[in-house]
């Protein structure tokens, strides 16, 4: 017979918060809030039942940029107006007894112009722009843009006042997303990333974007003097691509995300029991 007891056991993170059990909510994109990212009461019912009986309940990508909205009905962090709704999911989930954690989000080149009125960025145009073609075309609706030094350390701080507005908000903490494809995975991939400059090339070069977010978030902590404050990490392991990521690059961004002053690193893999395909460890599962 499996032993689950220690599903229920309460967990010490390492800024010394305590999760009320191991039992988390992995963050889902809702398509349930209002137009605008307000939350609404079918939302916030939705909320209520889910986040009873767990420890930790991340919430869905919430956008920290106007270019980066993904999805339909997408939660905001862009100003202090959206700082009400953010704080009424978190005290939902807080009053069922879980922790709260804010999951801030850019989707990259999978962003809809359609949605936020601008053009979806990324780290390099040219391989996006290539699969986004259709009939040998690319529509003014898909074009993505290459990002420039000024625009990437804007996104850096967007990141970091998402950060601080879910903080003002009452949520127990933040979720970088780092993974499925959106923004920073396209910046760390060499499959997406062919740039030559400070962003780009080497593995670490390619990895600063994502070490200047985690550091701008932690740099909001400590400003409010929060040291409660949780940041965690979401990555994919893996890309298919011939030229994508592999184990190899994935394990040295986690050694380098463990030096970082972070709580958890999320993991968002589509099959648990899956091998790695290729690079370090690659066949074990």
């Amino acid at each position: 017979m499996v032993d689950n007891s220690k599903l229920f056991e309460k967990v010490v993170l390492n800024n010394k918060v305590e999760v009320p059990s191991r039992l988390s909510v992995a963050p889902l994109t809702l398509n349930s809030s209002n137009e605008d990212g307000t939350i609404n009461d079918g939302e916030a019912e939705y909320l209520r039942i889910r986040a009873t009986g767990v420890g930790l309940y991340i919430l869905g990508a919430t956008a920290v940029s106007q270019e980066g909205i993904t999805f339909p009905c997408q939660p905001l962090a862009l100003t202090e107006k959206d700082i009400p709704s953010i704080s009424k999911r978190a005290k939902i989930i807080k009053d069922q007894g879980a922790l709260a954690i804010n999951q801030i989000h850019h989707g990259g080149s999978r962003a809809l112009k359609k949605l936020s009125g601008l053009s979806p960025v990324v780290p390099t145009a040219e391989v996006p722009n290539q699969e986004l073609k259709k009939d040998g075309k690319l529509s003014e609706e898909t074009e993505c843009k290459e990002l420039n030094d000024t625009q990437i350390n804007k996104i850096i701080d967007d990141f970091a006042h998402a950060c601080e507005i879910s903080l003002k908000a009452g949520c127990d903490g933040v979720e970088i997303h780092g993974a499925n494809n959106f923004l920073l995975q396209q910046f760390y991939s060499p499959h997406t990333n062919k740039r030559s400059d400070s962003w780009g090339g080497s593995d670490e070069k390619r990895m600063k974007f994502y070490l200047k977010i985690v550091d701008a978030c932690v740099k909001v902590r400590e400003k409010n003097n929060r040291p409660d404050f949780i940041i965690g990490y979401r990555l994919s392991p893996e890309e298919p691509f011939e030229d994508g990521l592999t184990m190899t690059e994935t394990l040295k961004l986690v050694r380098a995300l463990v030096l970082k002053p972070i709580q958890f690193i999320h993991i968002s893999q589509h099959n648990f029991f899956q091998q790695a395909r290729r690079g370090e460890g690659a066949g074990i599962e």
